[in-house]
């Protein structure tokens, strides 16, 4: 599902409405926004509340999505930060809990 917004321009140049009109143009980027939101709304949420908190944690997290389209493997890197940011909530509840 992220494929299609990784690389918007094969859905741009695929995509079976010609363009032709204003109109028909702001139709079809209302659709690919749509789409965006739908899919990335956890990752836009959080970005919103760091980016209002500390530009820190916007880099940080900046840099992990670069990591995870360019960096070979990316697969195996997906998991293993996931893995780590589970253990730490765990860690966290835990700590938090005693």
């Amino acid at each position: 599902m992220e494929a299609r917004l990784s690389r918007p321009l094969p859905l741009a140049m695929g995509c079976r409405v010609n363009p032709s009109s204003a109109t028909i143009a702001m139709r079809e980027g209302l659709r690919h926004r749509a789409f965006g939101v739908c899919c990335c709304w956890v990752l836009m949420a959080l970005l919103f509340v760091a980016g209002v908190m500390n530009r820190l944690w916007i880099a940080v997290i900046a840099a992990y999505v670069i990591a995870e389209k360019w960096a070979p493997g990316a697969e195996w890197f997906s998991r293993a930060v996931g893995v780590l940011l589970c253990f730490a909530t765990v860690v966290v509840f835990g700590v938090g809990a005693r």
